[in-house]
């Protein structure tokens, strides 16, 4: 609704388009369960989102839909579980030092993929990196050792059965 059809839900690290895309598989993983966010928020000691602290998301250099997409995640997050959203649009500079440096907990990017190849996604984004590197501070063994051995692997059908675990 709110982009008006011009982009599609990707319910995995691999988005539609791209060899190995997992479709829907995991879309019922996450699915919209308001009731079960409040209680997860509750249980964290923030009922109804009191006390929680004010998160920001940032933004680099937003674009009129990027900040409609911002804008409807603020509002979601303050309807359904009472957390409160800033909206901080940043320069270049600003947004990619804060982001490599794990300074941010939300932030919104445009990503263009080089290649349409799962390597290009799993590798560069969700790869475990020292910070400074990573665009992100999270990290499983076993995810990583799955995405170098599939990098190094030549037969098309054992790397994309790599990319599916």
């Amino acid at each position: 609704v709110i982009l008006r059809d011009t982009a599609v839900p990707a319910y995995s690290m691999i988005p539609p388009g791209f060899k190995d895309y997992a479709d829907s598989t995991f879309k019922s993983e996450q699915g919209f369960n308001p009731p079960r966010a409040k209680q997860l928020i509750r249980e964290a000691g923030y009922p109804n989102g009191r006390g929680f602290p004010t998160q920001e998301l940032w933004l680099r250099a937003p674009t009129p839909s990027l900040q409609l997409v911002a804008e409807a995640m603020q509002g979601m997050l303050k309807e359904h579980i009472g957390i409160t959203v800033s909206i901080r649009a940043a320069d270049r500079s600003v947004y990619m030092s804060n982001l490599y440096n794990w300074r941010m907990n939300l932030g919104l990017i445009v990503f263009v993929a080089d290649y349409v190849d799962p390597r290009n996604m799993l590798d560069m984004i969700w790869r475990s990196q020292p910070m400074g590197y990573g665009r992100q501070d999270w990290s499983n063994d076993i995810f990583d050792r799955i995405v170098i051995e599939a990098a190094a692997e030549l037969d098309p059908a054992k790397r994309s059965q790599l990319y599916r675990q």
